[in-house]
């Protein structure tokens, strides 16, 4: 039932809350810690702003990062406002830059009807872009190049502003390959995740009509997780807000043709430096402080009242996270009473960690625990295998988070490419994934003939298929490859005729027209069953979104949601079994039970980090942020032993481990509180001893920090004697593990 008063409203807030959600206009930052209830204090600020201050909900932006972020706040304010909420415009930055684009991108010479392409279609495009310019894909890696283009976009440079800047060889490269992906993205009537912000921003910065629209329109601005903003979604949120497009502040508010002030300067954002954990993403820390500078006066709120986790979870997150350098003074406090000890285990290796994980976890199902409670952290995705081993072992369910999604499953994107195809004929990777697929005969020379004679025309690979079809090319395209291509032609041109359909129809005809699932039985008969499953939730997906659109076909309108969901967005609830999830991937999520695994040296903090100052304090927030997912219980785990890099290694413990106070934590299997090391001297104690060494000392002790010549920065794993010698066993990162004796090594202190 929708609130009516303000009591209502504010009812069960704190202080702080209350202040954020109250506040007036201007220019507001909420440093909100987490499971502070920022997404309570968003909802309730909007609902604040309807009922109280009479704005007009369609005058209100809400913005997040998921799409299920985006849904959590709609169904908040659904409940606050009721029918009201309908009006409100609400989503992700990704999602709301595709819908102004497709309504203005027009201002800036877009067509309306772009394709959006994911990192395959991407990779894909750039494969044929460096075989056009008959450059070789292993020397010049087509994900390396999509990676510095991406990052130039994220830092808001254009191609041609790319190409001022190169400084060298491989710099020229990227800009030379730029050139030619960018004509055939535009030949294809096709976008990138990178250029819906982007391209957003320029039609900001060179329509006044867009500016004036949009700047006009949403006199109310709200961004959540604002630490996790890139330089052009700051940009974004900027115009919007001050109603135009650059950095500084304007002390006067721009007037638009109609005589209405533009740029309200009504900005609220929400987020937490200390969970800022995306740099790889291009999310840039250094906004919050853009934001002061952008928007002088603004009100500083903090929300330090932590709902979610018990005060020893809490205690050993602030002991983490107080280490790093020039944080905003803040200490997160919570109201529950008690709270159980963390729990510290150390395995002998990662089998045994991952048997530890797998019989704690039967433990607490047989104390009643749900499984679905119940997540398993890590680092990087490699390390779930002894987990999934140890869970398989012990019959235990559960999900792992960063696999193959289904959305990448090969039959869905099959299908998916047929669909965009049908819905815009221009989009060449869509029509190259699926030409010959299934097999009609038409193989890597026709497909090369059909693209010379489209390239000499000016066309796309779709007129020449035409032309093909119509029997107007004379390539010595004949036989059988003439006739998969006219195959091909009339089943599409067939299906476009039907887009209207529902979209379950379409599914089906586009089944039978293809003849797809006769292809995925035949070609396939051991895997058939799984992937026709995956048509099946194809088209359960089709069937749920229809019941919120209706019966009629919105092909568009599907085919731009499928090309935004994101990983985090298949993290849902239902299935009662454990989740596995890495630390980047749990952001934002919690759990009453949670195992940190892999708390080691080279691990967390991962080896990259060890030579970047930064780096290093990014891995810290990783840290706090892994510690922050857990209501209840909280296990940290290392192993002395782990298989990675091809090899076996030996990592001393982590730092952030040994940061925690020994009185919060205790060991497995003991009674009292305490970890068996509390520094990281006495950390080297918990290895197995070493060899007597000889006569002569060993420089470096294990667990420090060592530079090689060749092999770079590595960690030293032990020492021992070797024929009067000194023999290091040290583990780098590009290198693995080496074996080095002292008086040959020339290792220094890194």
């Amino acid at each position: 039932m929708a609130v009516e008063t303000l009591p209502e409203l504010l009812e069960g807030l704190n202080e702080p809350q209350r202040a954020a959600v109250t506040f007036g206009d201007g220019a507001l930052l909420i440093l909100a810690g987490p499971g502070s209830g920022k997404t309570r204090v968003i909802t309730h600020r909007v609902a604040y702003l309807v009922r109280e201050r009479r704005v007009a909900p369609w005058r209100l932006l809400a913005v997040t990062f998921t799409n299920k972020a985006a849904k959590e706040m709609r169904a908040r304010s659904a409940a606050l406002l009721g029918e009201d909420a309908g009006s409100l415009a609400m989503g992700t930055f990704h999602a709301l830059c595709a819908r102004w684009l497709r309504i203005d991108g027009h201002t800036i010479g877009l067509d309306r009807n772009f394709t959006i392409y994911d990192a395959d279609d991407q990779e894909r495009l750039m494969k044929r872009t460096l075989d056009d310019l008959r450059m070789d894909p292993k020397k010049h890696s087509p994900r390396a190049i999509l990676s510095q283009i991406s990052h130039a976009k994220n830092e808001m440079l254009s191609r041609e502003g790319y190409a001022a800047r190169i400084q060298t060889y491989d710099q020229e490269v990227v800009a030379r390959v730029w050139a030619r992906y960018e004509e055939l993205m535009r030949s294809s009537s096709a976008v990138d995740f990178d250029d819906l912000l982007l391209k957003t921003v320029q039609m900001f910065a060179q329509s006044e009509e867009a500016i004036e629209k949009y700047a006009g329109r949403y006199q109310y601005v709200l961004v959540d997780e604002f630490q996790d903003t890139n330089p052009v979604q700051y940009q974004i949120a900027h115009a919007l807000a001050a109603g135009f497009v650059g950095a500084g502040s304007e002390p006067e508010r721009r007037i638009d043709a109609a005589g209405r002030r533009l740029g309200y300067r009504n900005i609220a954002v929400v987020g937490d430096p200390d969970q800022s954990i995306y740099s790889w993403r291009a999310a840039d820390i250094r906004n919050i402080a853009n934001f002061e500078a952008d928007f002088p006066g603004r009100e500083v709120v903090l929300l330090e009242q932590n709902y979610r986790s018990t005060a020893p979870i809490l205690m050993a997150a602030e002991s983490v996270i107080d280490r790093n350098p020039y944080r905003t003074p803040r200490r997160l406090w919570t109201a529950r009473p008690g709270g159980d000890m963390i729990t510290g285990y150390e395995a002998y290796n990662d089998e045994e960690e991952g048997e530890f994980v797998a019989n704690e976890v039967r433990r607490l199902a047989n104390a009643g625990r749900k499984l679905s409670a119940i997540a398993v952290l890590y680092r990087t995705n490699a390390m779930s295998r002894p987990i999934e081993d140890a869970l398989v072992r012990h019959r235990i369910p559960y999900r792992l988070i960063g696999g193959v999604r289904f959305y990448q499953r090969r039959e869905v994107k099959d299908l998916i490419a047929y669909l965009r195809l049908i819905h815009n004929r221009l989009d060449e990777a869509s029509l190259l994934r699926v030409l010959n697929v299934p097999g009609r005969g038409v193989g890597k020379t026709t497909v090369a003939r059909l693209r010379e004679w489209a390239a000499s025309m000016q066309l796309g690979t779709w007129d020449a298929c035409e032309a093909v079809a119509g029997g107007r090319l004379d390539t010595g395209i004949t036989g059988r490859s003439a006739a998969g291509v006219r195959e091909f032609v009339i089943a599409i041109n067939a299906l476009r005729a039907k887009r209207e359909l529902p979209l379950t129809m379409l599914l089906d005809d586009l089944l039978m027209a293809t003849g797809y699932l006769r292809y995925l039985r035949e070609g396939e008969p051991d895997a058939a069953e799984d992937r026709v499953e995956s048509i099946d939730q194809l088209r359960a997906v089709m069937i749920q979104y229809s019941d919120i659109a209706g019966d009629v076909s919105d092909l568009a309108q599907f085919l731009n949601d499928v090309a935004l969901v994101a990983d985090v967005d298949e993290v849902e609830g239902g299935a009662n079994a454990v989740t596995l999830i890495t630390l980047h991937n749990a952001k934002g999520l919690e759990y009453p039970v949670v195992f940190m695994v892999g708390l080691e040296e080279g691990v967390l903090p991962h080896i990259r980090s060890f030579d970047d100052p930064k780096q290093m304090e990014e891995e810290r927030r990783l840290a706090y942020v892994g510690i922050t997912r857990a209501e209840d219980l909280l296990y940290l785990t290392r192993s002395y032993r782990r298989f990675m890099m091809g090899g076996t290694m030996a990592n001393p413990p982590s730092r952030f481990l040994l940061d925690i106070p020994k009185e919060v934590v205790r060991p497995w299997g003991s009674t009292t509180p305490g970890l068996r090391a509390g520094s990281y001297a006495e950390a080297v104690a918990i290895a197995p001893p070493q060899e007597d060494l000889p006569e002569i000392e060993a420089e470096y002790g294990p667990g420090q920090l060592v530079r090689h010549v060749k092999f770079g920065v590595g960690i030293v794993v032990s020492a021992r004697a070797n024929g009067g010698d000194v023999e290091y066993q040290v583990t780098f990162e590009a290198a693995g593990v080496k074996r080095l004796l002292q008086s040959y090594a020339r290792l220094a202190p890194a």
